[in-house]
């Protein structure tokens, strides 16, 4: 009777995405304009964007969005937006579940929420991916800000500063946050507290895999991930950190990592004297 509903369950989800792709469009920007009653602009394409729907920069690749309004709202689920290099100093909110964002420039977004936020979505099943994208001389408050689980790949986080996470912060929405990142850069990001880079808050996990950590510092514990007592971080590959433990990506207890649990905290302290490449299995 399981191994049934299982499949009658698997089925509906098959139809309902098949669904969803045979009636996706592509919707373009065409301007940089900040008016949502600006046909083209990215906040008319919000706006009309459905279920599915891919919105493409393509028409203004470069260009330096219009500054106008409180920032950029995504509340439709299942978005792509392809942005193409746009450059943008406004935070990106997103609401809906499995929304993703390529290509975009967060140029000095100062917002106390972060750059792009994952805050109070429609669904504790959100799973929104950001992707190739660049974070630059952000302040106030983490570039990425989530309480929902979210896959960051291929990003550059450099010249950031945050009360703690210079990079990423994640608190526990749920029963628990889970947040990949894969193959970024974080350099010179600072924390004027906890987490130099990565700040993971109670019931928080981090996977981490083919990431490189340079140049980054906090005033508090962790220059580059601070995991809070219920927080938890797993390595998948290779993460790479300053080779040098007293000149690089120290804080002012001299360690990379920190965690309040007191024998997790020394085994973490003693792997990282010994290694400046860190592995691990599944």
């Amino acid at each position: 009777m399981k191994s049934i509903t299982k499949m009658v369950t698997g089925l509906c989800i098959a139809l309902l995405l098949t669904s969803v792709m045979a009636s996706a469009k592509t919707i373009n920007v065409t301007s940089a304009a900040s008016s949502v009653t600006t046909t083209g602009s990215l906040r008319w394409a919000l706006n009309q964007a459905q279920q599915g729907d891919i919105i493409d920069c393509s028409g203004i690749a470069g260009q330096t969005l219009v500054t106008g309004g409180a920032g950029y709202d995504f509340t439709t689920p299942l978005v792509t937006l392809k942005g193409q290099g746009i450059i943008t100093n406004q935070p990106f909110a997103i609401s809906a579940v499995g929304v993703t964002i390529q290509n975009v420039v967060f140029n000095g977004v100062s917002s106390n929420a972060g750059a792009v936020q994952l805050q109070n979505p429609a669904s504790s099943a959100n799973t929104s991916t950001i992707e190739n994208c660049l974070f630059t001389g952000c302040t106030l408050g983490s570039p990425i800000y989530t309480a929902w689980e979210i896959t960051v790949r291929n990003c550059i986080f450099a010249n950031n500063t945050s009360p703690i996470g210079g990079a990423i912060s994640a608190f526990a929405g749920g029963s628990q946050t889970q947040v990949f990142v894969y193959g970024c850069t974080f350099y010179n990001n600072s924390s004027t507290g906890d987490g130099g880079a990565i700040y993971m808050g109670d019931k928080c996990v981090a996977y981490l895999g083919g990431n490189l950590f340079y140049g980054n510092s906090a005033s508090g514990f962790g220059s580059v991930i601070y995991l809070m007592p219920l927080g938890g971080m797993t390595s998948r590959g290779y993460n790479v950190t300053d080779k040098t433990l007293y000149l690089n990506n120290t804080d002012n207890f001299g360690y990379r990592f920190h965690e309040e649990f007191g024998d997790r905290q020394i085994a973490y302290q003693q792997s990282i004297r010994l290694l400046s490449v860190l592995w691990d299995r599944y």
